[in-house]
């Protein structure tokens, strides 16, 4: 996995730095406790909606796709600035 850690992003006002994480699907979605609906509202994500998602993998990877996990979490200030 791979993660970047962006301070300031305009869609998450609340949070003063947003942690994105990508890579093998699975793996991300180990690291998860929420899902953001397609409403915006962000929710627990139980064990019956991960298994539903490893499922839905399966199937892409069945038909020869490819899928990469994309995951966001947001953070007051817990990191230091860092300058060039």
């Amino acid at each position: 996995m791979m993660s970047t850690i962006v301070s300031g992003c305009e869609e998450f006002k609340d949070s003063q730095y947003t942690i994105l994480i990508k890579g093998a699907s699975e793996r991300v979605l180990e690291t998860c406790t929420t899902v953001r609906l397609a409403n915006g509202s962000i929710v627990p994500l139980k064990d019956a909606d991960k298994n539903r998602i490893r499922q839905k993998l399966e199937e892409m990877a069945d038909k020869a796709l490819r899928v990469i996990g994309v995951a966001a979490n947001y953070t007051g200030g817990f990191f230091k600035d860092v300058k060039d």
